[in-house]
């Protein structure tokens, strides 16, 4: 039980990591050409923005340790149980 408490800070540390390098890569600006600026003809760009995996990372990260929280407590129960019927 002590190695999965150990292992959810351990990934709550990573996953906060993950979410600060997603905050430093996602900001991004996009400035008009320089040809735009006779200001008869705009020129609209359709640009996208890349797919950043990092944010599926942080989300399997965030299961993780919800599914290990699931399994501690059910851990906890199971030895109640047992502490009891052992009296």
């Amino acid at each position: 039980m002590i190695s999965t408490i150990l292992l959810i800070i351990i990934l709550n540390g990573i996953n906060t990591i993950v979410e600060n390098f997603i905050q430093q890569t996602s900001g991004w600006t996009i400035y008009p050409p320089l040809s735009a600026g006779d200001g008869m003809e705009q020129i609209e760009q359709e640009i996208e923005p890349k797919e950043n995996n990092y944010g599926i990372l942080s989300s399997v990260l965030f299961y993780t340790q919800i599914l290990l929280l699931i399994f501690l407590a059910y851990c906890g129960f199971k030895t109640g149980l047992n502490y009891k019927r052992n009296e």
